[in-house]
């Protein structure tokens, strides 16, 4: 019995892109993909509002809000931060409004990702 052809063409893209998702399972088995959504684009777009995530991603402000507070360190719930992201307020508003960025942990995870994506790192 020989062993199946992978369907797709290109399975070796899409092997990297499990590695991926494999980092992210690592700090929570059942890490949701918005989660993973969230931080790829705070670390595409340097102090960025918080609202703005929420529009490019298309999530609920409780939504944003919870994805926020574990990706930063504040937590929600049971569920523990993982330190990624800073939040600061916008000092161009008198209103609360959070800004986020990358923490070095954040940055550390980025680099990780790159470093599987370019294979170099398996």
């Amino acid at each position: 019995m020989t062993a199946a052809q992978p369907m797709i063409e290109d399975s070796a893209t899409l092997h990297k892109l499990l590695q991926v998702m494999e980092q992210f399972r690592e700090l929570d088995p059942e890490m949701p993909i918005q989660r993973v959504c969230y931080f790829l684009w705070v670390a595409l777009h340097p102090d960025c509002l918080q609202a703005d995530v929420g529009t490019a991603l298309g999530i609920s402000e409780s939504s944003r809000s919870r994805n926020k507070d574990i990706l930063s360190d504040f937590g929600h719930g049971k569920t523990k931060p993982l330190g990624f992201v800073k939040v600061t307020e916008d000092p161009s508003t008198r209103k609360t409004t959070n800004m986020l960025s990358l923490t070095e942990k954040g940055r550390a995870m980025c680099r990780k990702i790159i470093l599987v994506l370019s294979g170099k790192r398996d």
